[in-house]
């Protein structure tokens, strides 16, 4: 399965091209990532044929540029318009970045294994006839990302001064990246949502290949992903919505919770087979993905959105380490402790984001000045 590059390869320039779409607009930011992306996958068809090296530059460095350029652009322009329901935009913008295994995984499982192979015992493909195929998928790839980027750079503009002034935004503080690295909520909201991608980042990366133990079933498991997806967009949306209705770190303290109980269970799927296996995934996705629209509207009501981008580019560098733990999880750990072990310690990721949150809560109450204004969007009315 051809998966997008791990988020940790957009950094450290993320802040670099978040900062530079509130110099030109959203309009152009996302003009310049499709033209990144369509040159990345395009350049791939030639570069996995030559080296792991030569992929990682186009499909992993170049793709990550792409984009960056564009998901910090959408992200703002969302919470730019509505500036009151700044978890309900957010959510509704990265549910269609979450939405997008639900159109690939069929395609890529349709074009690459159309007889629907099983994988070999290693969980991997050996067959010549499967990987031959592998190439030419990312041409038809990049001419897709193409021309649905394209669209999206017609539709997508700035709110009007009017449109803006419709919404009667909260008065609040704007604080700059270099004003939040020196306060604490940064750090609390950096470790949280580190501790909650980490845990989605290896389910996401190792379902199929977790779920190939006990279900051989390679097109079932493709089918999987994209029925995952549509929960991973639906939480988005949803937690997103709870967010405006509630404070940031009640709805941060029960997605954690519930993602603690899920992974600490995962487990004993293989007791009920597909199904069971089916029901958690879909139940994972949901909750933990919510943390991707709940994170960029945290970031806007607790420093601004003035300079939302960027800041928001800051604390997304957690996903830095996030890909070296789950890299270091799946390469050196999995032999060892196996797929029990890891669930264990992606379970406590999640407690310690639980507990982040009431550190967190207690370091807003502590500075009123600094965000009781912005945190009045959040309470119940």
């Amino acid at each position: 399965m051809i998966r997008r590059p791990p988020r940790s390869t957009l950094f450290p320039y993320t802040t670099l091209f978040r900062s530079l779409e509130s110099k030109i607009g959203p309009r152009y930011a996302s003009f310049i990532s499709t033209i990144l992306i369509l040159g990345a996958t395009t350049l791939t068809y030639f570069t996995i044929k030559m080296s792991f090296m030569m992929v990682l530059l186009t499909y992993g460095i170049m793709f990550g540029f792409g984009v960056s350029c564009g998901y910090g652009a959408t992200i703002s322009n969302g919470v730019q318009w509505f500036p009151n329901n700044r978890g309900l935009a957010s959510g509704f913008v990265l549910a269609g970045y979450g939405l997008g295994a639900f159109i690939f995984n069929p395609i890529q499982s349709l074009i690459i294994n159309p007889h629907n192979n099983p994988p070999s015992k290693n969980g991997f493909f050996e067959e010549d006839g499967v990987l031959e195929r592998i190439p030419k998928t990312f041409l038809i790839l990049g001419a897709i990302y193409f021309t649905v980027q394209m669209i999206g750079c017609v539709l997508i503009c700035r709110p009007s001064e009017q449109t803006v002034s419709e919404e009667k935004p909260v008065e609040e503080i704007s604080l700059t990246p270099l004003e939040i690295i020196r306060r604490k909520e940064f750090y609390l909201l950096w470790l949280s949502m580190f501790c909650t991608t980490t845990s989605l980042s290896f389910v996401s990366a190792m379902y199929k290949t977790y779920g190939e133990t006990f279900i051989r079933d390679d097109r079932y498991l493709a089918i999987l992903g994209s029925v995952t997806s549509i929960f991973n967009c639906l939480g988005r949306i949803t937690w997103g919505l709870l967010m405006d209705r509630f404070q940031f770190v009640n709805c941060m303290r029960a997605l954690t919770s519930i993602g603690a109980c899920l992974l600490f269970t995962m487990p004993i799927t293989f007791i009920g087979g597909k199904i069971i296996y089916t029901i958690w995934c879909m139940a994972v996705y949901f909750t933990l993905a919510g943390v991707f629209a709940m994170a960029p509207a945290a970031c806007s009501n607790f420093f601004g959105k003035k300079y939302m981008s960027a800041n928001y580019g800051l604390i997304f560098t957690n996903n830095i380490a996030c890909g070296v733990i789950v890299a270091l999880l799946t390469s050196l750990l999995i032999s060892r402790i196996g797929y029990n072990g890891l669930f264990f310690i992606l379970g406590a990721f999640c407690t310690v984001g639980c507990i982040l949150t009431f550190v967190l809560e207690g370091v807003l109450n502590k500075k009123p000045n600094h965000c009781e204004k912005n945190r009045q969007i959040n309470k119940v009315p």
